[in-house]
């Protein structure tokens, strides 16, 4: 009795529409490699330093074993001297071990992208001396005030863009404590803080200092690695759906 071909089998899908799904999930692949790339070169002019290095060595992990197992799954799927049962059984594993293996990868990266951007944020602001702190907490209270007003923002820009200490004081985690103090929601309060790191990098972009601007081009860079490791996620989804498709060309018996 021969073998049935997968062209034999109703339902299968052609080899020229998976070559199209695989083109599909290159692509997806190479923007995240492009997000990364622009990462990479950022920390690495800047020194964005140990976290920096492990997201970005996380995420090309991820792109690695995507296309591995894209690869390693056809071959398997064509392999004619192993058993059908033999070879659903192997696709399978490499579905998981890469599943596995992409999730860990790009939490990863995500936790160590957000480390080293935190510690960049904290580089680029100047910290208060002691000496200056009961007047910057007295300037902070004067020019921020009531935290329920509409234009809080727009104070606590204007605030962090003077690149005084009291503007370094509203853009540390003291605002934080500040707005608990002043009875603002945790949510708001959030979007509060992410406004005060932004205008706190724009301060240091500004800056004399080479370090706060080189911190703040870290700290800015970030975007590219959450977009990289959200493309990593989405090709592997794109790509596990392919390989399920690419089975259905194994031979039932």
């Amino acid at each position: 009795m021969t073998t049935p071909t997968p062209t034999d089998m109703p339902g299968v899908p052609t080899l020229e529409s998976l070559a199209r799904e695989a083109g599909y999930i290159e692509q997806s692949l190479t923007a995240a490699g492009q997000e990364l790339t622009k990462y990479g070169a950022t920390q690495a002019v800047n020194k964005g330093g140990e976290h920096a290095s492990s997201a970005r060595g996380a995420i090309d992990g991820a792109l690695s074993a995507i296309r591995g197992a894209m690869a390693e799954a056809a071959k398997v799927v064509d392999d004619r001297r192993m058993y059908p049962a033999g070879r659903h059984d192997q696709v399978r594993e490499i579905v998981a071990k890469t599943e596995a293996a992409v999730r860990e990868a790009v939490e990863r990266a995500e936790t160590d992208a957000l480390i080293a951007e935190a510690s960049a944020v904290v580089a680029a602001t100047p910290p208060v001396d002691t000496r200056e702190a009961l007047i910057a907490r007295h300037d902070v209270e004067m020019m921020l005030g009531d935290a329920t007003r509409g234009d809080f923002v727009e104070r606590l820009n204007a605030l962090i863009a003077m690149d005084g200490p009291a503007g370094h004081l509203a853009s540390s985690e003291y605002l934080r404590l500040y707005l608990t103090a002043k009875g603002v929601e945790p949510r708001v309060a959030e979007q509060y803080l992410a406004a005060a790191r932004r205008a706190a990098l724009a301060a240091a972009e500004a800056s004399d200092d080479p370090a706060r601007r080189r911190a703040a081009a870290v700290a800015g860079a970030t975007p590219h690695a959450r977009k990289a490791a959200a493309a990593a996620r989405a090709s592997w989804s794109q790509a596990r759906a392919h390989i399920e498709r690419l089975s259905r060309r194994i031979p039932k018996s």
